[in-house]
């Protein structure tokens, strides 16, 4: 390069030289027309090399020391944005996994669920069918390319010395083929598996199952795994990532559906037996809507030839509902709460990038005098604002990196909020690659978001005015300070609605929380003995539960014990028909009809009032008559008016056997604590015994320390049955109402994180403003202004913003609230308390966040002011 130049030089002076110049004035006019030579090499070589990389580097090293130097401002930043990125990934991982995802199966796009509604006034959807049903539908499925069975069970099993829960997958020969798996071990299940009832005692078991089980160990294949009191041939592992059609459940068993009965359960071959999940792929070109029309027919056709007793026969109609997520239900469930929960979380990101917006206008006040100085010694604009926006990017990339970490502790909090208490519904999450690039996003869009505008207003700075020191750098101070004061009206606003929402998702949790399930139910443990009754039989001797029930009676610190199918809150219930003797309306179609099997003392230790006649006792055994016991509203269904002891109807297990009603007992919540006022039939499990069973047992004292005696005592009287995880009423009633306990522990967390960011902001846009008018505040103490006249001047300012964004923040709250409606539960969105409580929490915490720095200005001493100034 140098000869070059050289080179051009010469060239000029040779041509200066014969226009007649000397020799030393052509060398100068050579220069003064070629121009500095060694700015024309440092413009060369940029163009030439990566001067960008070591320019880069050198706003990396100046923007960590001045970071460095801002230690209170880094802190600050740094947390608020790892808040805000580190709720808005745990949200996205929830979302990720819940409802972005689908199964690994080929075409998932195409695959749906088939379901059946009986053409009567329920009007609901449901997806269990017969064995004879899939198997006709198949042989006759033209719209389909494939076709698959499932239906899934727990089991105990021992390993290690401790005993644990794993689910068992029962599944059709089709289920492999159709998901496409391959084994990792030995073979997987296939059509010859599920020929024939009870004749392939084989299963394939997961690659988690294999490695805490058999350490791995390939001997595996041919061994066999007990479940219950059977055993089944292990004949293929499944590979580590095999999620099979369902994406929250983990299933560590496949059984072929041809050993049902085989391990004491139904006869696979039954019709009469309603409990399958139908999974099928469309074929291409077939739209869901074309498939259900298709289907209707179809399965009208096939109910027709199922025997006339069957369940589900008559006219239906049938749907072929989307399911790329397999038998996923957590995806129908909390789809909705997701969606308010990731509006939320975006919300409170954005109120940390207006805090922090404000925090850089206020640092870029600050810093003008050291760009006007960088200005001044020839720095571009473009060169300034890429300095401070490197800084903006080392200020989200810290944020995004402890966000991460907050994100993953996060998550485990919600799903151990979520699971607490539920045995056999779950939620599993697991994060991948779209929640890393999901994080990448966030930075990277964080910091355009509050660092832009900031670092654009500080690279405009004038270096003439700003040396001067008259407070006019960047477009004047009026400009900046109306920016500043936006920005915390926005953040007052965007907080109120989020501190609405939480006030609401608290309050309907509460409504929720003090529904009545029984007398204390802090002091009554439930034991779930949910086995089939021949498993149940064979596993317990005979009247095994009432030889428990006697013993846990006399056992120190129990009140009383009692056993009942199914259990409160269970999720499960027998529904049928009620047909009163002696009239002739029927009600044959009318499903909301619930039964209950329950055994004398039952209602005295769940806590239940019997409000006229009386409980089942000893007499109520099998052989004897009929008996039922109904709750309140079925009474005002069937007999309203009429005192119904002694009445009778047609209903339940009984057949054509009429139940006498002996007594009247309190309506409660029994299906699901939404469903309050359901109808109520119980009946003694002594004149229907039922081979599955909840053990109902109230305490005195400190629930938790009967838990191991309970444990031991069953074992001791069956030592192979299984016994899942003994909770008490109080933990089974907040598993029911998981989503809405995640939805008020989220939305609080939030609203008590924009609450903390905008007292921040309160905080620093008044501090600010007494430093910037400390001459003014001198000015008035000197004239006569008292301490509390300076007070409510600072007050007047916060609380004008304040005011203004809790009008704007409750006019949206209340127009958006209305989508929340659905997930709220005893409560309106106009609810006046909820408002009242929202407005009241802003405004306190407004006063909180500007007295504090307003005090300061009360303290100013008049001549140091002037003096400085």
């Amino acid at each position: 390069m140098t000869e070059e130049f050289s080179t051009h030089l010469e060239m000029l002076e040779s041509n200066f030289r014969r226009s007649g110049m000397s020799e030393e004035e052509a060398r100068h006019a050579a220069r003064r027309e070629f121009g500095g030579v060694d700015q024309a090499k440092e413009m060369y070589r940029d163009q030439r090399s990566f001067a960008f990389l070591e320019q880069f580097l050198q706003d990396t090293r100046y923007a960590l020391r001045g970071l460095g130097r801002a230690k209170g401002f880094l802190a600050m930043a740094t947390i608020s944005l790892a808040l805000g990125i580190g709720v808005n990934t745990t949200i996205f991982t929830l979302v990720n996994a819940i409802v972005l995802k689908n199964i690994s199966v080929p075409h998932a796009d195409r695959v749906v669920q088939i379901e059946q509604r009986i053409l009567g006034p329920s009007g609901d959807f449901f997806g269990s069918f017969s064995y004879p049903f899939y198997r006709e539908l198949r042989r006759r499925g033209e719209i389909f390319d494939g076709l698959i069975a499932a239906w899934s069970k727990p089991y105990g099993i021992r390993e290690g010395g401790s005993e644990r829960t794993i689910y068992a997958l029962y599944v059709s020969g089709s289920y492999f083929s159709f998901t496409a798996a391959r084994p990792y071990l030995g073979r997987l299940l296939d059509e010859n598996d599920d020929s024939a009832e009870g004749a392939s005692p084989v299963c394939v078991i997961s690659y988690r199952l294999w490695s805490s089980m058999f350490g791995q160990d390939p001997r595996a294949i041919g061994r066999s795994i007990r479940l219950g009191d059977h055993r089944l041939e292990i004949v293929g592992v499944t590979g580590p990532g095999f999620a099979g059609t369902d994406l929250q459940r983990e299933y560590d068993v496949e059984i072929p559906m041809s050993m049902t009965h085989y391990m004491g359960l139904m006869h696979r071959d039954s019709a009469n037996v309603s409990w399958l999940w139908i999974l099928a792929r469309l074929k291409e070109g077939i739209r869901p809507e074309t498939a259900s029309d298709r289907l209707t027919v179809l399965g009208n056709q096939i109910s027709e030839m199922m025997p006339k007793d069957a369940p589900n026969v008559g006219k239906s109609a049938f749907r072929a509902k989307p399911s790329p997520r397999g038998f996923d239900e957590f995806s129908t469930r909390l789809r909705a709460p997701l969606a308010v929960l990731m509006t939320t979380v975006a919300l409170v990101l954005l109120v940390a990038c207006l805090n922090l917006a404000n925090l850089l206008l206020a640092r870029g006040h600050r810093r003008e005098r050291e760009v006007a100085l960088r200005l001044s010694l020839g720095a571009s604009r473009w060169r300034i604002l890429r300095q401070l926006m490197v800084e903006n990017f080392y200020l989200a990339a810290a944020g995004g990196i402890l966000g991460g970490v907050a994100a993953v502790a996060l998550v485990r909090l919600l799903l151990r909020e979520f699971n607490k208490g539920q045995v056999y519904e779950q939620l599993h999450v697991s994060t991948d690659q779209n929640v890393l690039w999901f994080a990448l996003g966030l930075v990277i869009l964080t910091m355009l978001a509050f660092g832009l505008v900031p670092a654009w207003l500080a690279s405009g700075v004038s270096p003439h005015g700003a040396l001067q020191g008259d407070g006019r750098g960047a477009m004047g101070t009026r400009p900046r300070s109306l920016l500043r004061r936006a920005l915390i009206t926005a953040q007052v606003a965007l907080t109120v609605i989020l501190v609405f929402g939480a006030a609401l998702f608290g309050r309907s949790l509460r409504n929720l929380r003090t529904i009545d399930v029984g007398l204390q139910p802090e002091q009554l443990l439930l034991a779930d003995l949910s086995l089939d009754s021949d498993t149940g039989n064979r596993l317990a001797p005979p009247d095994f539960t009432k030889e428990v029930v006697e013993r846990l009676g006399q056992m120190p610190g129990v009140q009383s014990a009692a056993y009942g199918v199914p259990g409160i809150l269970s999720g499960a219930m027998f529904g049928g028909t009620v047909q009163v003797v002696g009239r002739a309306e029927s009600h044959t179609n009318d499903l909301t009809n619930y039964f209950s099997f329950v055994s004398p003392g039952y209602f005295r230790t769940v806590g239940i009032p019997v409000v006229a006649g009386r409980e089942f006792d000893q007499t109520d055994r099998k052989g004897s008559q009929p008996v039922a016991i109904v709750n309140e509203e079925f009474v005002h269904v069937y007999f309203p008016k009429e005192d119904p002891v002694g009445k009778q109807f047609l209903g339940g297990f009984s057949g054509k056997e009429a139940l006498t009603i002996v007594g009247v007992v309190k309506t409660m919540p029994y299906f699901e604590l939404r469903q309050p006022d359901q109808v109520m039939v119980y009946q003694s499990a002594s004149q229907y015994p039922q081979g599955w069973q909840v053990l109902h047992v109230r305490v005195r004292g400190n629930p938790q320390a009967f838990e191991r005696q309970i444990r031991d005592l069953i074992h001791d009287a069956a030592p192979q049955m299984p016994l899942h995880e003994i909770r008490t009423m109080a933990l089974v009633r907040d598993a029911t109402i998981a989503r809405e306990r995640m939805l008020a522990l989220v939305s609080t967390l939030f609203g008590i994180l924009a609450l903390s960011l905008s007292a921040v902001g309160l905080y620093g846009l008044i501090s600010y403003s007494v430093a910037a008018r400390t001459r003014e505040v001198g000015i008035r103490i000197s004239v006569g202004a008292s301490q509390a006249g300076i007070l409510r001047l600072f007050l007047q300012e916060s609380l004008t913003l304040v005011a203004i964004g809790l009008a704007a923040g409750c006019l949206c709250s209340l127009a958006g609230a209305r989508l929340l409606q659905s997930l709220l539960f005893g409560l309106q969105v106009e609810d006046p308390l909820t408002v009242g409580m929202t407005v009241a929490t802003l405004m306190v915490t407004a006063l909180v966040s500007t007295i504090v720095p307003a005090a300061r200005a009360t303290r100013i001493d008049p001549a140091s002011a002037l003096r400085h100034e």
